[in-house]
């Protein structure tokens, strides 16, 4: 049977899996595809985005400390303020603790080594009074680990779910029978979706330079938002350049280059803070990024971009089952003709790493950047 409180002993794949959720408002999190919805993190009845980021943190907290639900109920009525309900609280608690417990469970059971000695897979409902037929249907049901049934039947399958899945060497599973007929009734809209391996990607520059030739789209339903969906002004207003740009890689050489960065910086690694709270982190991976065609002498102007950028913008992107979420600072610098200046930041595990820094004279271009959600604008 599958427990709704935190694993006192941290189930490590659970707590990683859920760290890479990003807090999106419920109306965002609606806009999104099925594949983006799973790594994101939303509750019904919270309309402020730093309060839906501190609940995050304080469910983050349960999973890794093992905290109970009646605990941590605690902890969300101090983050919420107001009167929520039991009910509420307890399917926020529920929802997310089991949906990671269920993501890490997969996680282990990837294994090559699980593969081998049990390569077949049960679903394994609690049934009581509470049991759905979602569940009720499916409970039992054995297929090879490896049947594409379990990519939209993994649990859970609806709010409140408890189900779990159990592993199965090849003489428990035709024991028990492998399953023919499979269960009609759905899961519950946006539940059922099974991980992607690249849900637990330890470190950003980890294929990322691969992923960069990837065909990314943006992962909404239907039309993404824009400025105009916020009501925002056409143009943005050149603002004065903040100081002396930087000489370039061909310039100096990559080494004494890196080191003038690391002084404008103050080192490297540097965390700067955005207007919403967020850290970024910036490191020599940057760089390497960069293609040394004189656009990185703008690096000195990154502080001031993540500390006081003119626009922020949250895009969800998608290739396949893959999904990332990038944050863009922006802003326009009036610096002889006017330089619009876009650092593409990924959120990964709760930090956003910058990842790619555009200058470009084109306002198209610029124009083509405010999309998708809008996280910061004076």
């Amino acid at each position: 049977m599958w427990s709704v409180s935190a694993d006192p002993l941290r189930f490590q794949e659970a707590v990683e899996w859920f760290r890479g959720k990003v807090p999106l408002l419920k109306g965002e999190w609606g806009q999104l595809t099925q594949e983006a919805r799973r790594r994101a993190f939303t509750a019904a009845g919270v309309a402020l985005l730093d309060r839906l980021a501190l609940l995050y943190q304080s469910v983050l907290r349960a999973l890794e400390e093992g905290t109970p639900l009646e605990e941590w109920r605690k902890e969300a009525l101090r983050v919420l303020g107001g009167r929520w309900s039991y009910g509420h609280l307890e399917t926020i608690f529920r929802n997310n603790v089991q949906a990671a417990y269920s993501a890490g469970r997969w996680d282990q059971l990837q294994d090559p080594a699980v593969r081998r000695s049990h390569p077949y897979l049960m679903y394994d409902a609690v049934l009581d009074s509470r049991t759905t037929e979602i569940c009720r249907a499916r409970d039992g049901v054995v297929r090879p680990a490896d049947d594409p049934w379990w990519r939209s039947n993994w649990p859970p399958l609806h709010h409140n779910c408890r189900s779990g899945v159990r592993a199965l060497t090849r003489a428990e599973a035709e024991r028990r029978g492998v399953a023919r007929a499979l269960p009609s009734v759905p899961p519950q809209e946006g539940f059922g979706l099974s991980p992607a391996e690249e849900e637990w990607v330890e470190g950003y520059a980890k294929g990322q330079r691969d992923a960069a030739r990837l065909p990314w789209a943006p992962a909404f339903a239907g039309e993404p938002p824009t400025w105009r969906s916020y009501g925002l002004p056409e143009r943005l207003d050149p603002t004065p350049a903040p100081g002396d740009l930087l000489p370039t890689l061909a310039e100096v050489g990559e080494a004494r280059f890196l080191a003038l960065l690391e002084e404008r910086l103050g080192g490297l690694p540097a965390l700067l803070v955005d207007p919403t709270g967020l850290p970024v982190l910036v490191d020599r991976g940057l760089v390497g990024h960069l293609k040394g065609d004189g656009r990185e002498r703008f690096l000195a102007w990154l502080p001031d971009l993540v500390q006081s950028p003119q626009e922020v913008w949250l895009a969800p992107l998608q290739h396949e089952r893959r999904v990332v979420f990038r944050q863009r600072y922006l802003k326009v610098y009036r610096e002889g003709r006017d330089r619009h200046l876009i650092l593409s930041a990924e959120v990964h595990r709760g930090v956003l790493v910058a990842l790619t820094f555009v200058e470009s004279r084109d306002y198209a271009y610029l124009q083509n950047q405010r999309v998708g959600f809008l996280r910061w604008a004076p």
